[in-house]
């Protein structure tokens, strides 16, 4: 799953962080691009991307690894 935040989205429930644990269980990832390097929850995510709009070979490499 791919999140695209240009805003920290607050704390992730419980519930949802065991949703995605048993969806990562069945190899599922979750990544997250963040645009403003604003979020907090990257801790939730199996991979971060800081989008900089100087250098966007970041979205090369985030498209390489959604592969």
């Amino acid at each position: 799953m791919l999140v695209i935040s240009d805003e920290d989205f607050g704390e992730v429930s419980q519930r949802i962080v065991g949703k995605m644990d048993k969806q990562r269980e069945q190899e599922n990832r979750f990544v997250l691009l963040d645009i403003t390097e604003k979020s907090k929850t990257i801790g939730y995510f199996d991979k971060h991307f800081l989008y900089d709009e100087k250098n966007v070979k970041v979205l090369g490499e985030l498209a390489e690894n959604l592969r």
